[in-house]
């Protein structure tokens, strides 16, 4: 948890008003909002707030025994948005998966995997199977930004698919690690694949039209 006061107490001994300390980055809306009602800005907004209180996230951050495992998924975040795979992966692997009890924790864990599978190790399969394992827990259901986000990360191992017949080999193949796929992920893998190929095909014809349009 972000200790917000903490961050108060920084501007405030560097003389900085709102107005000008947030000029340039945000609106005083924003930081006004996040001061006054705990509402966090985008990390990428938090980050450049705090560059100019030249201190970094992880110094407003209050983490004890219990909220260590949620500030390292947390800096890997921060990490994926700055594409650092290499420093995400010392973050997870720096995290015992089987002491995760928060079930935010576990979702938040599989997502970064599946994230660290796909850009890192370019293993489109273990990524699947990262997502899918979000979508098919019960927990997704309770934490519906993670299901959003697993869907999200489904699709661009579906675009990096080339077409519908290379997705069901993918999806039938054996690994050393992942057996089989269920026949449930196997069914929606082939479902979001033909709706990325159609919805392929509907932007093609788009641009085509509107080229003959213009012309």
């Amino acid at each position: 948890m972000i200790n917000i006061n903490k961050f108060i107490s920084i501007r405030k001994k560097l003389g900085l008003s709102q107005t000008e300390f947030c000029n340039g980055i945000c609106t005083q809306s924003t930081l006004s909002k996040f001061e006054n009602n705990g509402r966090i800005p985008s990390l990428k907004i938090l980050n450049s707030l705090c560059d100019r209180l030249n201190i970094n996230v992880a110094d407003i951050m209050d983490v004890d025994s219990n909220k260590k495992t949620s500030h390292k998924l947390f800096e890997a975040d921060f990490a994926v948005i700055q594409l650092d795979f290499p420093k995400v992966a010392q973050l997870l692997a720096s995290i015992n998966k089987e002491g995760l009890t928060r079930q935010e924790d576990i979702l938040h864990y599989y997502y970064l995997r599946g994230l660290l599978a796909l850009n890192l190790d370019h293993a489109e399969t273990d990524a699947l199977y990262y997502f899918n394992t979000i979508l098919d827990a019960h927990l997704s259901k309770q934490n519906k930004i993670y299901h959003l986000l697993a869907l999200k990360g489904c699709s661009q191992v579906y675009d990096l698919q080339n077409d519908v017949e290379k997705a069901a080999i993918t999806m039938t193949s054996f690994s050393l690690q992942y057996p089989m796929f269920s026949l449930k992920m196997k069914i929606r893998y082939y479902n979001f694949s033909l709706f990325c190929v159609t919805a392929g095909n509907f932007m093609v014809e788009t641009r085509i039209m509107d080229n003959l349009t213009n012309y």
